[in-house]
């Protein structure tokens, strides 16, 4: 009885101090990773093999920070791996990849005056797996 008692204050202490995390917290992302605007023309969609859609891709742009920001949303109401990826012309690359139920994380870089490239994949397994990029463009 000491032990278990013992247990589920130390349970309750890291719940409270935020240090206890599930499985599931990395894909518990329901609202953007990216800050400023969503830019015109910055939105691809994502279909399956059968031509559904099951996801997006989005270019965010922060004119205060100058950044571009890339994030994939998973539309399969599971979780899945997302990928996004944001390269600057003539520059870096970021690419952020993992296992999400709504938004990736954010591809974010620099990119004040430049051209940029972004793409986005969701692979839910099976026929739910597709991808969507666009060229260089948006030199914000």
């Amino acid at each position: 009885m000491r032990t278990r008692l013992i247990g589920m204050a130390v349970a309750a202490a890291l719940a409270t101090t935020g240090l206890a995390m599930s499985s599931s917290t990395a894909a518990a992302y329901d609202a953007p990773r990216c800050y400023g605007a969503i830019v015109s023309d910055g939105v691809r969609s994502i279909n399956n093999r059968v031509d559904e859609p099951i996801g997006q891709v989005e270019l965010w742009y922060n004119s205060r920070t100058g950044e571009n920001c890339v994030m994939t949303r998973n539309y399969l109401g599971r979780v899945a791996t997302l990928n996004a990826v944001l390269r600057v012309e003539n520059g870096p690359t970021e690419t952020v990849s993992g296992r999400w139920r709504v938004y990736s994380d954010g591809a974010t870089l620099p990119a004040r005056s430049r051209c940029v490239a972004y793409s986005g994949s969701v692979n839910g397994g099976g026929v739910d797996t597709g991808s969507a990029s666009r060229g260089f463009g948006n030199c914000n």
